[in-house]
């Protein structure tokens, strides 16, 4: 419940913090996934009929694109502010359409 709140907050505000907010209870959930089987032998045989395997690669694939969206984002802002960058614009956009192709 807890990824799928930060999520869609994410998608309403798009502000950095609450990106950074969905990417951190993805990466939780997918730990938690990955610890589940070491608690318990009848639990691990219950988890791999169900398949977390799957769902574990998932999030990390999801934690993984959220992690380059931003890295893109600080590296933008960073250029953004940055004295002395040639071709500027240019640059910029290229991070965007960087950007763009990583949030699908």
């Amino acid at each position: 419940r807890r990824t799928a709140k930060a999520e869609k907050r994410a998608a309403r505000t798009g502000d950095p913090q609450d990106l950074h907010r969905w990417r951190r209870r993805v990466r939780r959930l997918r730990m938690q996934l990955e610890a589940m089987p070491a608690l318990d032998s009848a639990l691990a045989a219950s988890i791999k009929r169900k398949g977390p395997g799957h769902q574990a690669r998932a999030l990390h694939a999801l934690g993984d694109q959220l992690g380059r969206q931003q890295d893109l984002r600080m590296v933008r802002n960073l250029v953004r502010v940055m004295p002395g960058v040639p071709e500027r614009r240019g640059l910029l956009a290229q991070i965007d359409a960087a950007l763009a192709a990583a949030l699908g």
